[in-house]
């Protein structure tokens, strides 16, 4: 994932003296609190590496209460001085309106103030603002331009930036034998990301020999500088035992440090494992935390799994059909467009919506939701659109749904959005049947009984009769009593 600097840590470089040295000193032996007594003090005399020490402090939290506005004042002034560091993590706070309005306008002056300084990553997060258009009109070359800059001094990030855009051909041609280099570089001068996407591809025979054992060289680097998504891998590596042997502990143990990390996909094998009791104690609420902070981390089927528990009261959660709805709506797992197609067809708890639910039946059904195609086919059925009713029954049929089986057989029986076709309705008849339709195996039976669409079979018609009444049906039961085979 592409992403900006986010706020520097502390820069204690260079050659001072008096309090900020002190500083430096007290800081680099543990004694926060007596090195934030000699930054103000630092800062107090105009010292503009105090000054930004004492901003970072402040908007990190550092042994201080965490105060944006405050690490933002430091800035500023700071910036004021032409700092470098500060000019960059204020140019990150208005990238990401944190602690201030974005302004991304704002963001790309005071990185280019920081790149005249000499600042490469602000060269890199230059060519962020260009890569997404933000506060500038998008210009992949332009990214790259700004990129090859920062790359050029060996900023180990700009390398990823670049290897990003071979691999998935973003305004280049395609390339992810350069990805791999660049990844390669990139991972060799320490970045994190890089090092995960270069395991990636050994791990998985990209432009590359499959290598397990060097995908987890390079996952356990990642994972050394605390990469969540690194450890999620290499969690998997040991499950699988693939380039380690395997080892489900040590596998969960990177879990739930993933998860941790905020990793979503971990933080949904976590929130599965207390739910089975998988290495864990069972325990249900704290595995629907879990799958809380998954979903609320962009994770699909943590979000289907949420919207479900709150429609239906399960988890440990209160029912709350608007939260439901709101997870359901961040998913695109046709399951949860299905659910939500369910809610507004039958006013779950809301206003019916035939329309609303027609949409989300439709985008649960271009993914191939069979149900959402019966639901469809359904709704234009009672709307006596026949033919649109046609039209989904089929689709659903063809992905073998039973209901949908049923519902085509009548139309082609009773002839309605469609010429009468007794033939097609055994058909279909049969094939529900066989599935255990109790529905297709009385009108079957009928069929077969009246011989209608089908040579006249008393022995069938029994046969099929016998079965639907032997799952409870009545009517079937009754036409047994009545009828002579």
């Amino acid at each position: 994932m592409l992403r900006s600097i986010i706020l520097s840590g502390l820069l204690l470089s260079g050659v001072y003296t008096g309090a900020l040295e002190d500083g430096d000193d007290t800081y680099n032996k543990g004694d926060i609190k007596q090195a934030i007594v000699y930054y103000q003090k630092a800062a107090d005399e105009g010292n503009a590496n105090a000054i930004y020490n004492l901003g970072v402090m402040n908007a990190q939290g550092i042994c201080v209460k965490k105060d944006l506005k405050k690490g933002l004042e430091y800035y500023q002034k700071a910036a004021q001085m032409g700092y470098r560091s500060a000019l960059l993590n204020l140019g990150t706070m208005y990238e990401e309106g944190n602690g201030v309005e974005k302004d991304y306008q704002k963001a790309m002056k005071l990185y280019r103030e920081a790149a005249n300084k000499g600042s490469t990553a602000a060269l890199n997060n230059i060519g962020i603002l260009y890569r997404f258009g933000k506060g500038v009109k998008q210009d992949i070359a332009e990214a790259i331009k700004w990129y090859e800059k920062a790359a050029s001094q060996n900023y180990a990030h700009a390398f990823y930036n670049m290897a990003l855009l071979n691999y998935h051909a973003i305004g280049v041609a395609e390339n992810k034998a350069e990805a791999l280099k660049l990844y390669t570089k990139g991972a060799e001068l320490g970045d994190a990301d890089c090092q995960n996407n270069l395991a990636f591809m050994y791990r998985n025979c990209i432009v590359v020999k499959q290598d397990y054992t060097k995908a987890v060289e390079w996952y356990k680097k990642a994972s050394k500088q605390g990469h969540a998504m690194a450890k999620h891998n290499l969690g998997q590596m040991y499950e699988a035992g693939a380039g380690v042997p395997k080892d489900i502990v040590t596998a969960r143990v990177y879990y739930l440090e993933a998860a941790q990390g905020g990793d979503a996909d971990a933080q949904f094998k976590v929130a599965n494992m207390f739910e089975k009791g998988e290495g864990v104690e069972q325990d249900i609420p704290e595995s629907t935390q879990w799958y809380i902070r998954s979903a609320n981390n962009g994770n699909d089927e943590a979000q289907l799994i949420v919207g479900f528990f709150y429609a239906t009261g399960q988890g440990g959660l209160k029912k709350d059909i608007y939260k439901a709805i709101q997870h359901f709506t961040a998913s695109s797992n046709a399951d949860a467009q299905k659910n939500l197609g369910v809610i507004y067809k039958d006013g779950l708890g809301v206003k019916r919506d035939l329309n609303k639910a027609v949409d989300w039946f439709k985008k649960a059904a271009s993914q191939g939701n069979s149900d959402s195609m019966y639901s469809l086919g359904q709704i234009y059925d009672n709307a006596k659109e026949f033919k649109d009713a046609q039209f989904w029954y089929k689709k659903a049929v063809k992905e073998q749904h039973i209901l949908a089986q049923e519902n085509l057989a009548r139309l082609y029986e009773t002839g309605r959005g469609t010429k009468k076709d007794l033939k097609k309705a055994v058909s279909l008849y049969t094939q529900a049947a066989k599935k255990g339709s109790s529905y297709a195996q009385y009108y079957l039976a009928m069929m077969y009984y009246n011989g209608r669409g089908i040579t006249k079979d008393r022995k069938k018609a029994k046969k099929w009769m016998m079965k639907c009444a032997k799952q409870g049906d009545s009517d079937a039961k009754k036409f047994l009593a009545q009828n002579k085979f």
